[in-house]
């Protein structure tokens, strides 16, 4: 009973003897779909399609033969390269003494059958001898897609023992270093690194010790150009053997463009800082002489003072105000821009804290005959761990929007406790107006940096357009949001969030 085949590879079979009928007998006992039966009568018959015929998987000999006998065949079959790996069944009808064996064996056959050859016993040992042919070109199949795969990488591939030499490497590793594959054969690791870089004892130990490592070094070209390289090394078996395997890869405009943007981070962060530096130096130097001012016109307002005169005071009084506001608003503006606020946690009184900012705006209110309504809720404790200013200047920049924008009417100002969740509290501040509104367009430009909804040349109200800009940058730092809504012509309800912990 024969064995099944279980591939689908195609098997030339050599039968070689010089009696026809027995050429006949093999062939009938040995045929299978996917086998094909070259026959030569003679070993320089056969000699002669051995060298014709490629991809032969078997060749089944006769010893005795009157021209060229089956030993010959043999020995002249492992003298060429083209046709040693073929495997050669013996077939003789002498009987097999050891001495007969090891000649055979010698020579180059796989195995022995005698004449008259079992049936059962020839066709498992054919079986068996293309499997393993099958087998052997399977091998050298892998084996040539990896030569394919290694000598066609795109990244250098280096193949070293534990002490460096190397026992091979690709086509891109000779074109990284620059020298040729064989140079590179004749060469160790230490060759290819720059004389200036330290030489550390035992440099294998941690790739050996843990199977693999990645890390970054320097590597010595052949025209002495130094680049800098990302080396992944790993444990492999090679030819029996225990190398290392080193995948290398040029990281040189890598790191000289991670040096440019270190070097551009510092310069920025430099000149950030002097723009800080400078911006406080002004914002000290423009606001002692404007308070200075402020001050003295207070005290001008308390003399005597005839109509003409007090009005003229009041646009001064005014104007000084307006522009020590602006002030103000650029230093706050340019601090957030560049991160230079921090966030205080200390304990306050949100009641002060409300009541301050009230104050402060009275006399805005009390000029433009405007109500101010303030309620906040109960449930928020009296003491709460958060930053005063920032909420402070959140309150007073939409409170001072919104007497900005309304004429006549009232703002509202409610401070609600939204949700509790452990020390967590969350308040909701509502700003609410009775003023001119937002129109629908406008209402996703309006906390961008120097923008206002009103942006003609002559518009009526004044203002850089920082204010919910510095709003909307302060809320991040509250871990809060903000947001608006608006009916043109009827009002403006502003909104954000804040969260602060219990004491």
């Amino acid at each position: 009973m024969q064995m099944e085949n279980t591939d689908n590879r195609i098997y030339k079979i050599l039968i070689v003897d010089d009696m026809e009928e027995n050429l006949t007998t093999l062939q009938d006992q040995l045929r299978k779909s996917n086998r094909i039966f070259l026959k030569a009568n003679s070993g320089h018959e056969a000699l002669e399609i051995l060298n014709r015929e490629d991809d032969i998987s078997l060749a089944i000999l006769d010893i005795q033969m009157p021209d060229i006998d089956g030993w010959e065949v043999a020995a002249r079959m492992q003298a060429d390269d083209k046709l040693k790996n073929i495997p050669i069944l013996f077939i003789t009808a002498e009987f097999l003494t050891n001495e007969f064996i090891e000649k055979g064996f010698k020579i180059g056959a796989v195995d022995y059958i005698t004449k008259p050859a079992k049936l059962f016993l020839l066709q498992c040992k054919v079986d068996v001898f293309l499997r393993l042919y099958a087998q052997q070109l399977e091998l050298e199949d892998k084996e040539q897609r990896y030569l394919d795969l290694f000598n066609h990488a795109q990244d250098p591939i280096l193949i070293h023992d534990y002490q460096g030499n190397i026992i091979n490497a690709n086509r891109r590793a000779s074109e990284l270093t620059g020298y040729s594959h064989d140079d590179l054969l004749n060469m160790n690791l230490i060759a290819l690194k720059p004389e200036s870089m330290p030489q550390k004892d035992n440099v294998f130990a941690d790739i050996i010790d843990k199977g693999g490592s990645t890390f970054e070094t320097e590597l010595l070209k052949k025209n002495g150009t130094i680049i800098e390289i990302e080396v992944s090394a790993n444990l492999a078996n090679y030819e029996g053997k225990g190398l290392i395997q080193s995948f290398a890869r040029d990281i040189t405009d890598r790191k000289r463009a991670e040096r440019a943007l270190i070097a551009a981070k510092d310069m920025a962060e430099e000149a950030s800082r002097v723009k800080s530096e400078f911006l406080a130096n002004m914002n000290h130097e423009i606001r002692t002489p404007m308070n200075g001012i402020v001050g003295i016109l207070g005290l001008l307002m308390d003399t005597d003072l005839n109509d003409d005169q007090r009005e003229y005071m009041n646009l001064l009084q005014e104007s000084t105000e307006g522009l020590l506001r602006l002030v103000n608003d650029l230093f706050r503006f340019s601090k957030l821009e560049s991160g230079g606020m921090a966030v205080e946690k200390v304990m306050l009184d949100l009641n002060r804290v409300v009541s301050a900012c009230m104050d402060y705006v009275s006399t805005q209110l009390k000029k433009k005959d405007l109500k101010l309504n303030c309620t906040i809720d109960e449930k928020i404790p009296g003491r709460i761990i958060g930053d005063p200013e920032i909420i402070r200047q959140m309150i007073l920049n939409l409170l001072g929007n919104a007497i900005k924008f309304t004429e006549k009417g009232s703002i509202s100002l409610r401070v609600k406790q939204e949700q509790v969740i452990g020390k967590d509290i969350q308040l909701h501040f509502e700003i609410e107006d009775t003023g001119i509104g937002i129109p629908e367009d406008k209402m996703n430009i309006i906390f961008k940096d120097f923008t206002q909804a009103d942006g003609s040349f002559t518009r009526k109200y004044g203002g850089t357009g920082l204010g919910l800009s510095i709003c909307s940058q302060l809320v991040k730092l509250l871990e809060g949001e903000l947001w608006a809504e608006s009916i043109e012509g009827k009002g403006s309800t502003f909104h954000f969030t804040a969260k602060l912990k219990a004491v």
